[in-house]
């Protein structure tokens, strides 16, 4: 594979018809830096509201349901991180499918 072209395939019936309608390049640490960007910057605004919500709403449950100092610390830690990762994975696959300027990410199936 070459970072200028598509893929250069084999004459005749042995090409792969996914190969054939799928240009690949070589990945460069510009697009690399692009997707992990474009990943990151996500999960960040989402970390950042989705703490403001925990945090928001244990302040007053947390009270109610008799939560102390050291419960509610603990408590909304875990909320967090567990709430953290489910909308980063979600996000993940969102990146898995998306356009950029001048590539795509996607997934494609291993030949057998």
């Amino acid at each position: 594979m070459s970072a200028t072209g598509p893929t250069k395939l084999p004459p005749g019936p042995t090409a792969d018809p996914l190969a054939v309608t799928l240009a690949t390049v070589d990945p460069t640490w510009k697009h690399a830096l692009r997707v992990w960007w474009s990943w990151q910057w996500r999960i960040f605004i989402a970390t950042i509201l989705i703490s403001v919500a925990v945090r928001w709403w244990f302040a007053f449950m947390g009270g109610a349901i008799g939560l102390g100092a050291w419960g509610y610390e603990v408590t909304t830690q875990i909320v967090i991180y567990v709430a953290s990762a489910l909308v980063s994975l979600y996000l993940f696959k969102d990146i898995l499918d998306r356009d950029f300027e001048d590539f795509r990410v996607c997934v494609i199936p291993k030949p057998k």
